[in-house]
Formats: C-alpha cells, structure tokens, sequence
C-alpha cells in the first residue's frame, strides 16, 4: 500500500479506563498507516465539577500500549511535575494544550524541565555501575505545541522557539473556539519562513513504518523507536523546520465537520492530523460531540489522497502539499486565501443573522410604542457613518451604500 505520507496522532480526548485505553488503541491498529496514540490523563477543564481526568494512574495504561502493541503514545503535559512524570515513564511524546499554550512562562518551565531532564539522565547514565537506563527513552523528546486558545501567532512561534531549542518540535493548528482562524496558521507559515519536508527529499514520513506493521498485526516489532527517527529526520531542532499539524476535532467541536476538514488540511499542505477518536462517544467523559469512532476515521483516512512530501519522485507534488514557505505555489496561496475569505464570509453571515434578531426586538418595541418600521432620521445617522467609514478606508461610497441598502431592506422586511 501506498505510505499515506503524513503524521497521524489519533486516540480518545481523555483517557478514561485501561479497558477503554487498550480498546481503541486496537482498534485503530487495524489502519495501515502509522500513527502516534494520543490519550489525555490531566484534562485542564474549565469547570471543577466536570471530569478533570484520570491523572497519573494513566501513565501505566499508556507504557502498556507502547510496550505491548507497539504504538507510541503521546499525552497533554502543562505543568514541569507532569512532563516529569511522562518522561520518568518513558513516555517521549507529549502536546501543550491551547490553555497552557497561552502562557509563555508554563511554555518555558516545560522547556526547562526537559532540559533539567536530558543533564539529568545523560549524567544518571555515565555514573558507574548504574544500568544503562537511557536505552528505555526515545531521546530526543517531541513536542506538539498547539496555538494558543486566543489569536496570537507570534505567542504561537514564540512557544516554538522555546522548545525547539532542546526538542523536535511539531506545530498543531486547532482554531480559536471552534473557528479556523486560517489566518494564524498561514501566518505562522510565513512567519517560520523556513525548511520543511518540501526542502528535504531523502526524508521520508513513510520511514515510521516498519515491514511488519499490517493491519491487525499486534505483535509486530516495536516501531515506537522508529517514529521517533522519522519525526526528528523530518524536523531539525534549532534550524526552524518546524511542520505543522491540523487538529480538525477542536477546530470544528462537531464530528460531522472532521471529514470536511481533514480535506481541506489535505488541498492546504497540512503535514499531519491530531484527530480525537472514541470507542462511543456518546458516553464520552469528555469533548463528546467531536470524537469519531475508529472505524470512522480508518475510512476517512482511506479515503483521502495524501501527497507525497518527502520523496525525492514527490518532490513536485509536495511543492503544493507542504506548509513551507518556499515551497509555496500560486495554487496553495489561492487555497489559504480562499479559506480565510470562507471563513469570513461565515462570521459575516453570522452577524448578518444576530443583526436581524436585535432588529426583531427593536421592530416589536417600535409596535409597542406606535413607531413605523422606517425611521429616516435614524437611517441618515447610519448613512453618514458609513459612509465616513468608506472614505477613511479607501472603499467607494456607492457600493458600501448599496450594501447598507440592502441590508436595511431586510432589517425592515423582517420589522413588518
């Protein structure tokens, strides 16, 4: 089968028994790409009364899906004890949440910690007659640093240039409350303005695989090694090639809208996914409505056509499918602006619909109080302003009163 050429991080929101944990971990095995299992055990909620997680009881659940099936796993780190407790574990992977993401300080106390880590081990290791304990750990440890949960992309790469110092380093677009902000990441694409699979073509994503990963297999040999290899030949710590991943189940925050959205990541280049999967989501102890089960996702992903980024005889095509700035083509430029223009055609929309809900209000205090739908004074206020607004922007009068037209044609169609 043909390598699908992209990191995949899939596995359940949270943690929430060991019985759920080595369940979809085997069910996904049934997919015949390699991918990294993705399962959270400190949930940083925003209420105290809902599931905070299983803590870290789940660190024993997830070594036991490294060791037994042979799946790396990654989880949520936000505090220096906790990506303590991961790497003590031999858990090499982790991600930094949009919350934590938000505040550079945490970003930087887990940077440290990993450093603290590294000297720790690497001086544990050269002191006589202590066992060689620095074999159990895939060294260099990978970060997934997704965007902050506010609109901020020079946080965003500022987090990165704080971790990709001491650790491969993988970008994860998740959106701002359930809105894309398409903008952040092709932002965020300029501004690392660097290297990335485009600009490699003896690199491989494909290289994860081992001959003896087929669907169904469960005792293949350990490939938790060997994604790890992969992923730091595909990123270089400290030279900016930094890809980035789409994260389309807290983007959207509807299952329904993964599948959408794992193709458009596909026509923009994205390098990968983290895609939340859940055995039953229904009964999920958290993010319920935007996890799909694994049979959902295993089609999906057939289904999609992947480029070839890394190979030298993909090298054309991954001109059009890689996030690299250099590897930018008129056609991905015309995909990321169309995106951005999608998505503010939508909020538009949206406005367009609460401005017709408050005009239903005013229309029925207007009845109250005797008033006609049409009040021209009122409607000449609005006038001036925006047409003084078309003046200071550099917009023609005439369409900008067209528009305003328009929509106070409506505005009084729906008062009548």
């Amino acid at each position: 089968m043909k390598p699908f050429n992209k990191i995949l991080i899939l596995g359940p929101c949270a943690a929430e028994s060991e019985e759920q944990v080595f369940a979809i971990a085997r069910e996904l095995s049934r997919l015949p790409y390699p991918f990294i299992y993705r399962a959270g055990i400190w949930k940083p909620r925003t209420s105290p009364d809902t599931f905070q997680g299983v803590g870290v009881q789940g660190l024993s659940w997830l070594k036991a899906v490294q060791d037994q099936l042979h799946i790396p796993v990654c989880t949520e780190v936000a505090t220096p004890e906790q990506v303590r407790l991961c790497l003590d574990a031999g858990i090499t992977h982790l991600w930094i949440g949009a919350r934590t993401s938000a505040n550079p300080i945490a970003v930087q106390a887990i940077a440290d910690t990993i450093v603290d880590f590294t000297k720790d081990l690497e001086t544990a290791t050269r002191a006589p007659g202590y066992p060689n304990k620095k074999d159990n750990y895939a060294l260099p440890v990978t970060v997934y640093i997704k965007n902050p949960v506010n609109d901020d992309v020079r946080l965003w790469l500022g987090n990165i240039e704080r971790l990709r110092k001491n650790a491969t380093v993988i970008a994860i677009h998740r959106g701002c409350n359930h809105q894309p902000c398409w903008h952040m990441a092709h932002q965020l694409k300029q501004l690392l303005g660097t290297t990335t699979r485009a600009q490699h073509a003896d690199r491989d994503f494909s290289s994860i695989e081992t001959a003896t990963w087929a669907p169904g297999v469960l005792d293949k040999t350990d490939t938790t090694q060997g994604c790890t290899d992969a992923l730091a030949g595909c990123t270089d710590a400290g030279t900016g090639a930094t890809p980035v991943l789409l994260d389309p189940s807290h983007m959207s925050g509807d299952a329904n809208k993964v599948p959408q959205l794992i193709a458009l990541g596909m026509q923009l280049g994205y390098d990968g996914f983290m895609i939340e999967v859940h055995n039953d989501p229904a009964h999920a102890l958290s993010d319920s409505k935007q996890q799909i089960p694994p049979e959902t996702v295993i089609k999906i992903l057939k289904t999609v056509t992947a480029p070839t980024c890394c190979t030298a005889a993909g090298s054309a095509a991954s001109a059009a499918g890689s996030m690299g700035k250099k590897a930018n083509t008129p056609q991905l430029d015309l995909s990321w602006f169309r995106a951005e223009i999608d998505e503010l055609d939508a909020r538009l929309w949206d406005l367009i619909k609460e401005r017709m809900s408050l005009v239903q209000q005013i229309g029925e205090v207007k009845r109250q109080q005797g008033l006609a739908p049409l009040q021209p004074q009122r409607y000449n206020e609005m006038l001036k302003q925006r047409l003084l607004w078309a003046q200071e922007n550099g917009l023609p009068e005439d369409k900008i009163k067209a528009i305003l037209d328009a929509i106070h044609e409506l505005a009084l169609s729906v008062q009548s």
